[in-house]
């Protein structure tokens, strides 16, 4: 299976074949997990639990954001 790499507004991507949104069972706007590994990349589908932990991660961050950035510098 193959696809190219295709430039979507200013960033590069690639479009998903139906075979692999159906088996993802994904629908436009769900974030997938890239994962590095020894033989290329994995792609998948980020659990309910996962996303709203996300969610959770992100407010936290912006509610403390001036506080994490200052951590970082140490």
């Amino acid at each position: 299976m193959k696809t190219k790499v295709r430039r979507i507004g200013s960033s590069l991507g690639v479009c998903l074949p139906k075979n692999v949104i159906d088996f993802l069972q994904v629908e436009e706007g769900r974030e997938l997990q890239i994962i590095r590994t020894m033989n290329g990349i994995e792609l998948t589908k980020l659990s309910d639990k996962a996303l709203e932990d996300l969610e959770i991660c992100r407010k936290i961050y912006k509610e403390n954001e001036d506080f994490f950035l200052l951590m970082a510098k140490n």
